[in-house]
């Protein structure tokens, strides 16, 4: 408590003279964020504040230096490395070491002091925003020079880039739903307020090593090792992945064709098919949702490219989702089962035209179809007599080789039984019957 206050008192009073000393004081002001007590955390969070937002000028200044620079308006062969006066921030490093400091205090004492982290994250955001509005108002700033010098040289990814890792940090690290949203927001929101300042070599810095790692779990669920439970993952999904989502869709309607490229949009596209195929069911309508809040934003800034990237994720979409499970037997494929349907229907087909030509003995000729084997007989050879009243069924049937069956009367006159009747049997004349 005591080294602490004198610590508080030194950066009050004598400010203007420091000069080394500044990270030392921010060290101490770490270190107190890990102090079990929350008072010795509370003062060293307002030294750490108070640095950030009255002393800013003390800690760094900014400096023109020439560094090595490539025209690429002009050809390769053309291409010669020459030197350019830039904007540079003499100082940096505590610059960095206060992002450190603050960073402890957003992620450390997240789940005890959610106050703290909370504050720590605003502080963040305030304190690259305005650095990076001090260089870009520099006289010796410009952006055209940005594209020409290497990436560590330019003086706004020196100050954004540590403090959207930072944020990136509390987002991936942090239990608490309210810090972690709250980082969440703040990453976004510096991003979409100064991306109009980013170079290309920024944007592309950015959007791979921070904003697509949000979406990691994505590609494998079971594989990630951040989660003890799986109600933490998919607590993960349900609130930050989806804001994520939402805020990468926003951003990329905003900063495309300009900043952002169709490789951008092709990545953009492949996270929300991931989403969609998610056995969530929440998370697939919110990545459907996101697909078309995207189509809507940005249909007219397509050209022929991203149209046929958007048709064939469309494509695959539709192809994924049908519901070939319903029309499936055992496990077999629906593709399988209709060539197994249409190869029972073959069979059934012709069992049934060999078994309809096997038994057509009483249909005319022309419509009969004479069985193929040797033993067969044409239908005119055991063709039956017309019908004649009072033929018996049995007189009409005879034998293969023509031999005529014995009468059923005298069948039925040696058995002892009664003569059957003739077929047809003749119809009773009916009388009227008289009137009363």
């Amino acid at each position: 408590d005591m080294v602490l206050r004198c610590v508080h008192q030194i950066v009050q009073a004598a400010s203007f003279h420091i000069r080394s000393g500044w990270k030392a004081i921010l060290n101490v002001a770490q270190i107190a964020a890990r102090d079990a007590s929350d008072g010795i955390a509370e003062m060293g969070f307002h030294i750490a504040k108070t640095c950030a937002e009255q002393h800013g000028a003390q800690m760094w200044t900014l400096v023109t230096v020439a560094v090595p620079f490539v025209d690429s308006s002009v050809g390769d062969s053309d291409n010669e490395t020459k030197t350019v006066d830039i904007v540079s921030v003499s100082g940096l490093e505590y610059f960095h070491e206060l992002i450190d400091c603050l960073n402890e205090f957003a992620v450390g004492a997240a789940t005890q002091r959610p106050r703290f982290a909370l504050g720590a994250i605003d502080t963040m955001y305030l304190a690259a925003v305005s650095l990076g509005k001090q260089i870009r108002q520099h006289a010796d700033y410009s952006a055209a020079k940005s594209e020409g010098i290497s990436l560590d040289d330019q003086p706004l990814y020196r100050v954004w880039m540590p403090a959207l890792r930072a944020l990136h940090e509390v987002v991936m690290h942090t239990e608490d739903l309210e810090v972690r949203t709250r980082a969440l927001d703040c990453f976004f929101k510096l991003i979409m307020s100064q991306g109009q300042h980013f170079s290309h070599g920024l944007w592309a810095s950015v959007l791979r090593d921070l904003v697509f790692t949000m979406f990691a779990d994505l590609r494998d669920p079971s594989a990630s090792r951040r989660f003890a439970t799986v109600d933490d993952l998919e607590l993960w999904f349900s609130t930050t992945l989806i804001k994520a989502l939402r805020h990468l869709v926003s951003l990329f309607s905003r900063y495309y064709p300009k900043q952002l490229s169709n490789a951008m949009m092709a990545e953009v596209l492949e996270l929300l098919v991931m989403c969609i195929a998610q056995p969530s069911e929440v998370l697939g309508k919110i990545g459907t949702s996101c697909l078309q809040d995207l189509i809507r934003s940005n249909y007219a800034k397509w050209n022929e490219e991203a149209w046929g990237m958007v048709c064939d994720t469309l494509a695959r979409l539709f192809n994924w989702s049908q519901p070939r499970e319903l029309f499936s037997i055992a496990g077999a494929s629906w593709e399988s089962e209709q060539r197994a349907t249409a190869a029972a229907a073959a069979s059934a087909s012709e069992a049934k035209a060999a078994t309809q030509g096997e038994a057509l003995p009483v249909l005319p000729p022309k419509l009969r179809k004479v069985p193929s084997t040797s033993n067969s007989r044409t239908y005119a050879a055991n063709r039956p007599s017309p019908l004649r009243t009072g033929d018996s069924a049995a007189s009409l049937l005879s034998s293969a080789d023509g031999n005529e069956t014995p009468s059923p009367a005298s069948a039925g006159a040696e058995n002892g039984l009664p003569a059957p009747l003739p077929l047809p049997l003749p119809v009773p004349t009916m009388k009227p019957l008289p009137r009363a």
